[in-house]
């Protein structure tokens, strides 16, 4: 219930606030969410668009000369295939975190 109080998303007080007042662990939690909460809203909604292509030229310059081996070594090596679904999967985890953040701290900055 921290990140709630922390984002002023809290109803009245309670045996949480008198316990959070009272606990010096969970007070310093509590400003930690907080400080979170305004870093995030203090990002910008500015998006800088790259110019045409410019993911394409990137991958092609990175992808292109390994494929072929990684294509290879994935195939064959079942550790490095759970490696590489591991680190996707940590990938899509922070992608999602990310977005519930960036979707707080606009709700945030429109309230």
């Amino acid at each position: 219930m921290l990140p709630e109080m922390a984002e002023g998303r809290i109803r009245e007080a309670g045996l949480l606030e008198g316990h959070v007042a009272s606990c010096s662990r969970c007070s310093a939690e509590l400003r930690r969410f907080r400080a979170i909460v305004l870093e995030l809203g203090s990002l910008k909604d500015a998006l800088i668009e790259p110019p045409d292509g410019s993911l394409e030229h990137v991958l092609d310059r990175m992808l292109v000369p390994m494929r072929p081996r990684l294509v290879h070594r994935l195939a064959e090596d079942d550790r490095l295939r759970r490696v590489a679904l591991s680190v996707a999967g940590a990938a899509v985890g922070a992608t999602a975190v990310g977005l519930v953040w960036w979707r707080t701290a606009r709700r945030l900055r429109s309230a």
